[in-house]
Order: C-alpha cells, then sequence, then structure tokens
C-alpha cells in the first residue's frame, strides 16, 4: 500500500513567497504523487511541529518541510518529538521557498519546484545529522531545541532578534546583511566562557560563536564553510572581539568562507559544547530566535533521513 507523502507548507517563508509557491506545488504533487499527498498550510509558529508528529503518528511515507530554514527545524523537531525511534519508516524532503534557505544551499536543492520534487522522488534518503541546545527561554526555564543547519548565540542570536518579516520580502542576503552590518558598529562583545569536549577555555571577551551542522546560513554566509551534515560532529566558530574596521573588513568576507583565515577567528570540531556569558546574550537556530545563556549544544548522529543527492 502506497503511503501518503505529507507536505507540510509555510505560506508565510521567504515574507510571503511561501503563497505563491503553493500555487505552482499542487499541479507538480498530482503529477508525481495523485492524490496520494496531503498539504498542510501553518498559521502560527509552533503549526509545523504539530503537523510533523501527526505524520509521524499517520504513519508517513515522506514529509516534507516546503518553507525556509525554520519551517524546516520546526518539522524536525515534531518528528524527534513524536516519541517514534530515529529513522523509523518514513524520510524528510525539503522544497525551499525561504529567505535564508542556507540548508537548501548546504544540500545543493535546486531552485525549481519541479527540480526539487524530482530530487525528493528519485533521490536515495540518506542519514542526517541534527544538533540540539538546550538554553534559557524569556523566563529563565531550561528549553530543548533541535536545529539542523546552524546554532548562534552573541551577534548572529542579536541579528536574528531584529530581521522582521517586512526586511524578509527582500531576500536573505539583503535582509540579514543589512541587519548584520549595523551590528558591526553597535554591537558589543561580551565575556564569554567555552567548554567543548570537556576541556573548558579561559574567559575571553567575544563577539559570539556559531555552531555550523551545515555550510551556509542567513542568505549565503559561510560562517563554517567545511561543515558535513553526516560526520557526527559540529563545527564551532569562535568570533573574538575586534574593532570597527576590522569588523567591516572581515564581514564580506563571510560569504566566502575565507574570515576563517583571520585571527580574529578561531574553527574548531566539537560533540558538545557549554557556554556561558556575562551579561546572557541571545541565542537563535535555523533563523529562529530560542533564548539566552547560559546554553549546553550537542548532535545526534544520523537522528533522521533526508532526500537529497
Amino acid at each position: 500500500m502506497r503511503k501518503t507523502t505529507y507536505i507540510i507548507l509555510n505560506p508565510a517563508a521567504g515574507g510571503g513567497k511561501g503563497k505563491k509557491f503553493c500555487k505552482c506545488l499542487i499541479p507538480e504533487l498530482e503529477k508525481r504523487f495523485g492524490k496520494d499527498y496531503l498539504i498542510k498550510e501553518t498559521s502560527r509558529q509552533g503549526d509545523a511541529i504539530i503537523f510533523a508528529r501527526e505524520a509521524v503518528e499517520s504513519n508517513a511515507g515522506i514529509i516534507v518541510a516546503a518553507g525556509g530554514d525554520g519551517t524546516v527545524n520546526e518539522v524536525v523537531n515534531g518528528i524527534l518529538t513524536a516519541g517514534r525511534s530515529l529513522n523509523d519508516n518514513f524520510d524528510l524532503g525539503i522544497l525551499n521557498c525561504g529567505s535564508g534557505g542556507g540548508l537548501a544551499q548546504t544540500l545543493g536543492i535546486p531552485d525549481s519546484v519541479s527540480d526539487q520534487l524530482d530530487l525528493i522522488c528519485e533521490s536515495k534518503p540518506r542519514p542526517f545529522d541534527v544538533g540540539f541546545v538546550i538554553y534559557l527561554d524569556k523566563n529563565k526555564n531550561s528549553c530543548e531545541r533541535y536545529f539542523v543547519s546552524e546554532c548562534q548565540a552573541g551577534i548572529g542570536g542579536s541579528v536574528v532578534s531584529q530581521v522582521g518579516m517586512k526586511l524578509k520580502h527582500f531576500g536573505g542576503k539583503i535582509a540579514f546583511g543589512s541587519v548584520a552590518l549595523s551590528h558591526l558598529v553597535h554591537y558589543k562583545g561580551s565575556e564569554m566562557r567555552l567548554r567543548v569536549d570537556a576541556i573548558t577555555s579561559a574567559t575571553k571577551k567575544m563577539i559570539g560563536i556559531t555552531i555550523g551542522n551545515g555550510i551556509y546560513c542567513a542568505g549565503g554566509m559561510q560562517l563554517t564553510p567545511n561543515a558535513l551534515t553526516d560526520d557526527g560532529q559540529l563545527d564551532l566558530l569562535g568570533i573574538h572581539e575586534m574593532n570597527f574596521m576590522t569588523r567591516f573588513l572581515n564581514f564580506g568576507k563571510v560569504y566566502s568562507g575565507n574570515h576563517v583565515n583571520s585571527k580574529y577567528f578561531s574553527l574548531t570540531r566539537a560533540k558538545e559544547i557549554y557556554l556561558d556569558s556575562g551579561p546572557s546574550v541571545w541565542i537563535e537556530a535555523d533563523g529562529e530566535l530560542l533564548g539566552k545563556t547560559p546554553c549546553r549544544i550537542g548532535i545526534v548522529p544520523g537522528a533522521i533521513r533526508v532526500r537529497y543527492r
């Protein structure tokens, strides 16, 4: 018996691009799946988590996240909190129509709806690592969240806190890049202490850290240019304090990945990271604002199966 394909669509993705995407999507779905598909549209934050859990409980064959990195994030969180064993009976497909689209860039997902669906239908599932972060919410309660592409604390979290839906209409590079540029001038570093795989570092003045499971984020930035989604490790980028001119000179390099050659950045691989800071700083994951430090970040190797080449 053919299993139903669940498409979880965020019509607000990409500053509303998801709604236009849906019109192109339906005829393409009918070509490939006939009537054996179901579209669930999100209307508020958290819907994709609920729908993904429902898809798992319904024994879906393929669960497709249609949106940006935030939509994929919610779908994966729904899958991994549904109470079923990892990699059980279903695969994840990605239809990208978001503003950032970092994961789609990392996985080499094509632009057109037709090509993206061909990729989902024709590719074999591959194991995919998933990160997790334990942090404090606004009420200082401990919370946990899975992430697929990246997690940032400090300047990256602050940027996400100020990127609104209106900016996302202009695309991820402009939305995230414009806010990041203003942060080059105004953002102040914090005293941060890291514990990486049980080794504690000295407290240092830092602008922030990026934990990468993938290469791209925020409209094309390659903050962790060597990260792999299936190596069982996370790439940790430390962004050390620097003056305005050095910040400005290094900013353009994050789009090529050449910033890692600067002495103001440090790059290592890890399985578990603990971060504390004074004062507390914002934390984001996959472009979604979560909470504040302190936090613990780790990885679940091969947590899900994703269809990509």
